[in-house]
């Protein structure tokens, strides 16, 4: 069947149904039914697919900003993301160096500083844990520098230089977490107690 035209069969069947009932059809007759029908349908057809085309071009505009919108949206993620764990990759970075210089009192308390410097400009690209060990390594390394600079240590000073090098050194296994975290989308970073002259910081 053509759209909402009659078919060939249908014709047929009302010209013979119209016979029956005398009335008599023309040839030319006929074929005029089957021409007005066909055209009708036609016509039907044509103007119904192009009323879903006008449609379709009508909503197209609206596709595509929501399609720009959400790739300008995931895209924007992305950069913030990777500015995040840049962040993080020279957090671990500075806290290696202070490590490396946690023997040396006059070069730890410079890479201390160097560290708070870079640490109040970028801290809010990291993590809530990783600004918190990361801050406690510098206090920690600046606390260090002070107890080296006096030179000769008592037996309780160089216990405490034990236990300041575990308050440097436990910022390794936060900062890696959160790196991983960001590396493995929806990973969640593992918590790591972070301790400040014997006492837990949160």
């Amino acid at each position: 069947m053509l759209a909402d035209g009659l078919t060939p069969q249908q014709i047929q069947d009302i010209i013979t149904q119209a016979a029956r009932e005398g009335y008599s059809f023309r040839w030319w007759q006929s074929i005029l039914c089957i021409v007005a029908s066909t055209v009708s349908a036609l016509a039907f057809v044509y103007f119904s697919e192009r009323f879903r085309n006008r449609a379709k071009l009508h909503d197209t505009p609206k596709i595509t900003d929501a399609e720009e919108t959400a790739k300008d949206g995931h895209a924007a993620r992305k950069e913030t993301l990777r500015e995040r764990l840049a962040a993080h990759q020279m957090a671990f970075q500075l806290w290696q160096d202070l490590l490396h210089k946690a023997n040396s009192g006059r070069e730890i308390m410079a890479e201390a500083h160097k560290c708070e410097v870079w640490f109040i400009q970028n801290k809010f690209y990291l993590s809530p844990e990783v600004q918190t060990a990361f801050n406690v390594a510098i206090h920690a390394a600046s606390y260090r520098g002070m107890i080296m600079h006096d030179g000769q240590r008592t037996r309780e000073e160089g216990e405490e230089l034990a236990a300041n090098w575990k308050e440097i050194e436990q910022a390794e296994a936060v900062i890696e977490e959160a790196i991983n975290a960001m590396q493995i989308h929806d990973k969640p970073a593992v918590a790591h107690p972070i301790t400040f002259h014997g006492k837990e910081v949160k």
